[in-house]
């Protein structure tokens, strides 16, 4: 898709930034589900023998992972960069000209859009994922962006990656993804190039 392209759709697509539905508006993650081991806040790295050619050298922050399902966003696949006011419609203030980069968060929903961010600020309706991360449920982020009072990392994105009940465990099981720990250093790294390889030294060694 050609960036002209791509910026059209995205400032058309800007007024469908919606509630995040799929986790509700409470923090969810840091809730025990069952007696499952949730990896929420943790990356999920594809290994290099990765079959999908939609998640080959993925790096993928887990935003929720329970008995239930699990759902991240894709952290190193910039789509675009453009100006904050440019994509979004309405949005003014000091940083409304800064540019941002535009990821692909993942093939699920490609039309409903993510803010990742660090979590010294937040609005009503965010969710919290673990110690380090935030995702905005509540479009008053996108303003306080671009007023210049939003919060010090931030990653935004289109689509996500979803997994079904025990879906996950199997590709994993498969040999096709590993966890790793995550940090603001690695995800917010503005440069993608790098992102996987880092990830990937990493991994956990699975017993």
């Amino acid at each position: 898709m050609r960036t002209t392209t791509l910026q059209a759709t995205l400032r058309a697509l800007a007024v469908a930034w919606l509630a995040l539905l799929l986790l509700g508006a409470t923090d969810r993650s840091q809730r025990p589900v069952d007696d499952f081991a949730s990896h929420a806040g943790e990356l999920l790295v594809a290994d290099s023998g990765m079959p999908d050619p939609r998640f080959r050298h993925s790096v993928i922050l887990m935003v929720r992972h329970g008995s239930d399902g699990a759902m991240g966003l894709i952290v190193n696949k910039t789509m675009l960069e453009a100006p904050l006011g440019a994509l979004f419609h309405g949005i003014e203030g000091r940083d409304s000209d800064r540019k941002i980069a535009v990821h692909y968060g993942g093939p699920v929903e490609p039309n409903k859009g993510f803010v990742l961010h660090s979590r010294e600020v937040a609005v009503d309706g965010t969710l919290l994922i673990q110690s380090d991360f935030a995702l905005f449920a509540n479009p008053d982020i996108i303003q306080k962006i671009g007023a210049g009072e939003g919060p010090r990392l931030t990653l935004f994105a289109f689509g996500y990656a979803g997994w079904g009940p025990g879906q996950l465990e199997r590709e994993i099981a498969r040999g096709d993804w590993h966890w790793a720990q995550a940090d603001e250093a690695l995800v917010f790294d503005p440069a993608d190039e790098g992102k996987w390889q880092k990830a990937l030294d990493r991994r956990k060694i699975e017993l």
